[in-house]
């Protein structure tokens, strides 16, 4: 079983995809912390790593090869952006969800999580989207309104994690 969860900042993709893994009994890899950690590694912020992938592809493929080679040992959760799009790139069957935030709600959800000014954390959530997908875009020609690469599209304003979680557990026939 692969399930892939891809989704903006704040819309419940992290906590959803170690949910789910820890309930299935999957593997977890997140392509969003492979990004961090490369990011801590230049001592640089997520937004300042952002500007530097443009320059800088290889990062980007780097993570995303990651994703398809455990992608193809099968029995894992990923969660990623352009994970649901690698994986329909490289016919790897998965069943793929995208969860969706407003912006606002999104932004909230970050501050409650980061402890941040909720301004901040609306801008710089905006900021990241534009720039990442700017850059999806340029490397792969990705159209990001494109939702016909998933399975499943959740809105998650007006829902908690834990109906996320059933409804998601409901949908890949787990319960």
């Amino acid at each position: 079983m692969i399930i892939v969860i891809s989704g903006t900042a704040g819309s419940g993709k992290s906590t959803l995809a170690k949910a789910l893994a820890g309930e299935l009994g999957l593997k977890y890899l997140c392509a969003g912390d492979m990004v961090r950690k490369m990011a801590q590694e230049k001592k640089m912020d997520v937004l300042e790593f952002g500007e530097y992938l443009k320059n800088h592809p290889e990062l980007d493929r780097e993570v995303d090869n990651t994703t398809i080679t455990e992608a193809k040992k099968g029995n894992c959760i990923l969660e990623g952006r352009l994970s649901a799009w690698m994986l329909k790139e490289n016919k790897i069957p998965a069943f793929k969800i995208l969860l969706n935030a407003s912006s606002h709600v999104a932004a909230r959800r970050i501050v409650e999580r980061e402890g941040v000014d909720f301004e901040e954390a609306l801008e710089k959530s905006k900021q990241r989207e534009k720039a990442n997908w700017q850059r999806y875009k340029a490397l792969y020609g990705i159209d990001h309104d494109d939702e016909s690469w998933y399975d499943l599209v959740v809105y998650t304003d007006e829902m908690s994690i834990e109906e996320v979680f059933d409804y998601v557990l409901k949908a890949v026939g787990r319960t």
